[in-house]
């Protein structure tokens, strides 16, 4: 197919054996909002639907909820958006808030375990913040959703590595290794990015009291502070770390 490169043309071709299946209800958030999808795609999109669902239902249609602190509304339906064309489009009035719903989806991905969607929901997010250096409106956007987005990541992921840069770091005074620290990508995204805005986020409430009530981003953003204004990405659009000593 012209045009369309292998990873949509292979979920373009499943398309017709989704359509196929049974029908899955799922109820999603406190107001217990139903959405009706096909049974495979869900189940092969993510490992927590496979294992909360039959293959085939018995005896009527299968029911699950979603009623979690992580269970948001518009989280579900980027992940609905993924689940069919494997990426997913924020709807234009989230023009300031894409940050935000970036972090939403990425949490989401997590609870639902769908790997793919967490990459790119961080992906997208890299991009948006590294053109926010470029485009008024991102800039604008970033600064108008940066703290909930700190409060979102940093209250429903998981890092026990607060204030260590990833990789290897290096060895202990007797010269044996140290091993290597796995840190959340967004995570440091958030404090990256923070740390370039940090004169202007300084006036903002909603920033300073995310500072003060979430020690961990506080002790990430302290690994930035001396990084420079600009972010760096890889030809993968993965962010760049400073070459600081670790």
């Amino acid at each position: 197919m012209p045009g369309v490169d292998t990873s949509a043309r292979n979920e373009i071709e499943k398309l017709p054996r989704y359509c196929a299946s049974e029908i899955l209800t799922v109820s999603v958030g406190e107001h217990k909002r139903k959405y009706r999808v096909h049974l495979d795609a869900f189940r092969n999109a993510s490992a927590w639907f496979e294992r909360e669902t039959l293959p085939k239902a018995k005896d009527s249609p299968q029911i699950v909820a979603l009623s979690g602190k992580l269970d948001d509304i518009e989280a579900f339906e980027m992940f609905i958006q993924f689940t069919y064309i494997k990426n997913y489009i924020v709807p234009t009035k989230k023009v300031l808030d894409q940050l935000f719903v970036h972090a939403k989806v990425y949490v989401l991905a997590e609870r639902l375990g769908c790997p793919d969607l967490k990459a790119l929901a961080l992906k997208r997010a890299t991009k948006y913040c590294l053109a926010s250096f470029e485009t008024v409106s991102r800039y604008n956007g970033v600064l108008c959703s940066l703290p909930r987005a700190i409060s979102t990541i940093y209250s429903c992921t998981s890092d026990p590595n607060s204030g260590k840069f990833p990789g290897q770091q290096g060895n202990d005074a007797n010269g044996n290794p140290q091993g290597y620290v796995t840190r959340d990508g967004f995570r440091m995204l958030l404090a990256k990015i923070s740390s370039c805005y940090l004169g202007e986020l300084k006036k903002q409430h909603e920033f300073l009291q995310v500072h003060t009530n979430c020690s961990d981003f506080s002790t990430d953003l302290l690994l930035f502070l001396d990084s420079g204004k600009k972010m760096e990405v890889d030809k993968g659009g993965n962010l760049v770390y400073p070459p600081i000593s670790r």
